[in-house]
């Protein structure tokens, strides 16, 4: 599912209760706590999760970046 985080868009690779892994492009995280969104893509309504979370590892591979992230809070954000 897309993401945004520090102002890059992505995609999750995994997603759990207690964490996620993020993929994005070359982004270069100062801090081991992160805010992002997740898009549910809903048909007809917009809907977001909101998260906010610790760093517990990061990857680089060429031009993308790996994050896992574990979840220590959210909102559900509904237009």
């Amino acid at each position: 599912m897309p993401v945004r985080l520090e102002g890059q868009t992505g995609f999750t690779r995994d997603i759990s209760a207690g964490g996620c892994y993020l993929q994005l492009g070359d982004i270069d995280l100062q801090d081991d706590e992160v805010s992002f969104e997740l898009d549910l893509g809903a048909a007809h309504r917009a809907m977001k999760i909101q998260c906010c979370g610790q760093v517990v590892r990061v990857e680089h591979d060429g031009y993308r970046t790996g994050i896992a992230i574990k979840i220590k809070g959210l909102q559900l954000l509904v237009k």
